[in-house]
């Protein structure tokens, strides 16, 4: 590992040793570790347990339902509480009630355990035929590196007045020294004439699923929107890593106001959701609450700079679902094994993965590929803020970096156009890719398991978004079309089409006539929608995708084979 020894930044060898296992940006889950004493539950719509804890359950963030909240009333759950031994239960949308919503995330519960033997209790609750699923609550370990290493300063004007605008070669690659390699003049994303056209909205909001923010960092002055601690459980998401700011610096420091380094976009609010603690140690039961937070607080865009090498059940599905529902746009890392196995929420196809790329357009020798992969974006020796001291900064290496990079630009482009869906935001990002730049073996024409699509480019993204003008075009009836590919294998498209705004279900069923999974559950206005099923978790078999709206059911049959 490099350790940076210039004179304007800090050594933090002793307090970060334990980095030489991270590597920046990124979280592997290991599915033989979790929390003893915690469980995650979805109880079935019509379970007596779902009904009754809905009723009595806390409506806050931070509150839990314990045995001395309950009464004679509730006899139910108090049989419910003894028998499995139950300390507490937290809701993971506390707000909610009975009313079904996208990835079934009114009958989630995250319930705390007085013993360690989750596991026979995770049996015997499934036994009951109450519950979609039990499962445990995984932890989630951050392997991002963060390193610091010579760098040589270069010689040109710098565009805008940051000091450390020309260390970030992401944005603007002169050729530039960075750790030791000059890199070629224009590898970045093109950023300038994109600020030309925006820096960015007030109004947008970007959540930050991550280890937190600093309380005061002129970077940020009058930007941070009131966000929350999953970890400490209060609202007070305080980074004690430094990851989730480096995050927060790539995607939203203040430009052009004389002070460390530039952001992609400067004006945008900052969501900051504390999931990892100051180990870089988080538990799925944060991630799934997270996501439903970011969605009910107004983020347009999720920033989710962390990934697992196994899917989390269903857990990490249904919160993407319920997030890409409510119209928040995911971006999130394919990891930094230099590996092809698939990552999640990564190879999810409602969200945008990235990979990461270097300062001489070259893939970066961690990053993950395969068919997950939709974009790659700069990820090596990128610079940003230092969480404990606000005139420093560090570097760091990985995908999460990459993610940022996506994240920044898709904020500029919500805050433009506001209504722009996830396929409107991923065919402009598509069409502006900078193709076949890297190593020819790899970075084949088109999209390739190693570059995806390509390399993002804000100056041309931003550009194509003012000159095309976006439109839902409203169908002549209401419509469900078959599912394509079909038969499928792994994940399928379903279109359907709305003559009105109405509210939308749209669900996946067996042969047995149970729902497996909800896809939709909000309301939409009238016009073209695309959904995706990710089925990694289900079997081959016969399904059937049903769309109610407006009190109309259309229903097609879906062929699975693995």
């Amino acid at each position: 590992m490099d350790w940076l020894a210039h004179n304007t930044y800090i050594n933090r060898v002793l307090s970060r040793v334990f980095i030489f296992t991270i590597l920046c940006t990124c979280h592997v889950i290991y599915s033989s570790d979790y929390e003893q004493h915690t469980i995650i539950v979805k109880c079935k719509p019509a379970s007596e347990t779902f009904k009754s804890l809905r009723k009595i359950v806390p409506t806050f963030w931070s509150g839990s339902l314990t045995r001395e909240d309950l009464t004679s009333i509730n006899s139910k759950i108090d049989r419910f509480f003894t028998d499995y031994g139950i300390v507490s239960v937290k809701a993971v949308k506390p707000d909610a009630d009975e009313k079904p919503l996208a990835g079934g995330v009114e009958r989630i519960f995250i319930i705390q355990l007085k013993d360690t033997n989750s596991c026979a209790v995770i049996s015997s609750l499934l036994k009951t035929k109450e519950f979609d699923y039990a499962e445990h609550d995984y932890f989630i370990v951050l392997d991002d590196k963060e390193y610091k290493s010579e760098l040589t300063h270069s010689k040109f004007i710098s565009y805008p007045n940051d000091p450390h605008f020309n260390e970030q070669w992401g944005l603007l690659n002169t050729g530039q020294n960075i750790e030791g390699q000059y890199g070629i003049p224009g590898a970045d994303i093109n950023i300038l004439p994109a600020w030309q056209i925006t820096t960015g909205n007030a109004e947008t909001i970007v959540a930050i699923l991550d280890s937190g923010i600093p309380h005061n960092n002129p970077d940020f002055e009058e930007r941070i929107v009131p966000g929350y601690d999953f970890v400490n459980n209060d609202n007070d998401p305080l980074d004690d890593d430094g990851h989730g700011t480096a995050i927060a610096g790539i995607i939203a420091a203040t430009g052009n106001n004389g002070y460390m380094i530039s952001g992609i976009n400067w004006k945008c609010c900052i969501l900051p959701l504390k999931i990892f603690d100051n180990k870089g140690l988080s538990q799925s039961s944060n991630w799934l609450r997270s996501f439903v937070y970011a969605s009910d607080h107004g983020a347009k865009v999720i920033n989710i700079s962390s990934s697992s090498s196994a899917d989390i059940n269903h857990v990490m599905q249904d919160a993407v679902n319920y997030s890409y529902s409510k119209g928040s746009i995911i971006i999130t890392c394919m990891g930094n094994y230099n590996s092809e196995i698939a990552q999640y929420p990564a190879a999810y196809s409602n969200v945008i993965s990235v990979g990461a790329l270097n300062n001489i357009n070259k893939r970066a020798s961690f990053s993950n590929f395969g068919r997950a992969i939709d974009f790659i974006a700069p990820g090596q020796g990128i610079y940003s803020i230092y969480y404990l001291i606000p005139n420093l900064i560090d570097a760091w290496s990985g995908t999460s970096m990459s993610t940022a990079y996506v994240s920044g630009l898709v904020s500029l482009m919500v805050g433009l156009k506001n209504d722009l869906t996830f396929q409107d935001v991923y065919g402009l990002l598509k069409k502006s890719a900078k193709d076949q730049i890297g190593d020819p073996s790899e970075d084949t024409p088109g999209w390739d398991k190693y570059y995806g699509w390509g390399c993002i480019d804000a100056g041309k993204t931003i550009t194509a978004l003012m000159d095309t003008t976006i439109t839902h075009p409203v169908p002549n009836e209401y419509y469900l079309k078959q599912n394509y590919p079909n038969p499928f294998n792994l994940s399928t498209i379903i279109e359907y089409g709305l003559t009105a705004d109405q509210y939308v279900n749209l669900d996946i069923y067996d042969v047995t006539g149970s729902k497996v999974i909800t896809l939709v559950n909000v309301f939409q206005k009238a016009g073209k929608y695309i959904a995706y099923w990710d089925a990694y978790w289900w079997a081959s078999n016969i399904y059937f995708c049903v769309l109610r709206t407006c009190g109309k059911t259309y229903s097609k049959k879906m062929i699975l084979i693995k």
